[in-house]
């Protein structure tokens, strides 16, 4: 596990005969996941904030509540303008409580949880 971009060379040596490949690793930063949020318009920590989210472009975001219910679902999830903004499917703003998400693309499936507070 590098903890910078990295180059990786493999070689294979035989008698009359050589070959190399070589793959580079980019390495992420993922910070660290937010674990409370307070949707409640004062325009302070009003949105889910999903650490590098912007670097999958093409993602899907699922919030469940305790029971495992699936309380919401965000297509091409942004910071700040496609996020999470504490409402439900239908409109209505999701009770204080912890909630689960799963943010997945076509690289990586991150799990985690919220605490939603008012």
């Amino acid at each position: 596990s590098p903890l910078q971009p990295t180059y990786y060379t493999i070689e294979l040596s035989l008698p009359y005969c050589y070959v190399s490949d070589s793959v580079f690793v980019d390495v992420v930063d993922c910070g660290s996941d937010v674990t409370a949020f307070s949707p409640n318009n004062d325009g302070v920590n009003d949105l889910l904030f999903i650490e590098s989210a912007e670097h999958y472009a093409v993602n899907n975001v699922y919030i469940y509540n305790r029971w495992g219910d699936r309380v919401k679902t965000i297509n091409d999830y942004q910071n700040g303008i496609e996020a999470w903004d504490g409402r439900d499917e239908f409109g209505k703003w999701v009770g204080v409580g912890t909630y689960f998400y799963i943010f997945e693309s076509d690289a990586i499936q991150h799990t985690g949880w919220i605490q939603v507070v008012k």
